[in-house]
């Protein structure tokens, strides 16, 4: 199956644009540091290594620190192939050894995950009385939110009933409901991998060691 996306290494042994993950691989694989990026267009990931390069090479600019403040959300959909088990994992920002994960009941898309999980810090928020902002790594799901409107691709089936029901019961929530958390979506160019990707993947890469 041919690959689609683009690699960016912002920072590692040769920066530079890759269409594969090997190659990509090579040049962050060890190094201390690293900072790197999957775009799904070579456009993208140009236009992505364009800008960086900009802020860096400037006299005037510099990378912005770390964006999350000691009272945030982060929060990440999971799911191991493009329809299937759904599962959340969030965090306060500042308690990066307290990540929580929600398994959720039926099946679905990462996208899809994260909108559930975004709603769920909502409604979080509202139950506690804690309208913190709640950083996303998905562009496209922030605008699911912003405009209460999940703008999924499935095909209604038997195999999608289930999940396109809990949709519509969260669209619904959305329209009944203020939205008073900031939703932002994570700088991954300025400040690095999103967290609870990096922390994952970490994981993955320790259980193999294994």
């Amino acid at each position: 199956m041919q690959n689609n996306k683009y690699y960016v290494v912002f920072k590692g042994y040769k920066t530079g644009i890759y269409d594969n993950w090997n190659e990509c691989n090579k040049q962050v694989n060890g190094f201390s540091g690293t900072l790197h990026k999957s775009f799904e267009s070579l456009d993208e990931a140009e236009k992505a290594f364009a800008e960086y390069s900009e802020s860096t090479n400037s006299t005037s600019t510099s990378i912005p620190p770390s964006p999350y403040s000691t009272k945030s959300f982060i929060v990440n959909g999971n799911c191991p192939n493009n329809f299937g088990e759904m599962s959340y994992q969030w965090n306060l920002s500042t308690s990066t050894n307290n990540v929580k994960k929600k398994q959720l009941p039926i099946i679905g898309t990462k996208n899809i995950a994260d909108f559930i999980a975004i709603i769920d810090l909502i409604k979080l928020s509202k139950k506690v009385k804690r309208n913190l902002p709640i950083y996303t790594n998905s562009k496209t799901v922030k605008n699911w939110i912003l405009n209460k409107k999940c703008n999924h691709q499935l095909f209604a089936s038997k195999k999608t009933e289930a999940v396109i029901a809990m949709i519509r019961e969260a669209e619904e929530w959305l329209s009944n409901n203020a939205v008073e958390n900031e939703i932002l979506l994570w700088n991954s160019v300025a400040w690095g991998n999103f967290p609870l990707v990096s922390k994952r993947r970490k994981r993955i890469r320790k259980l193999k060691s294994n």
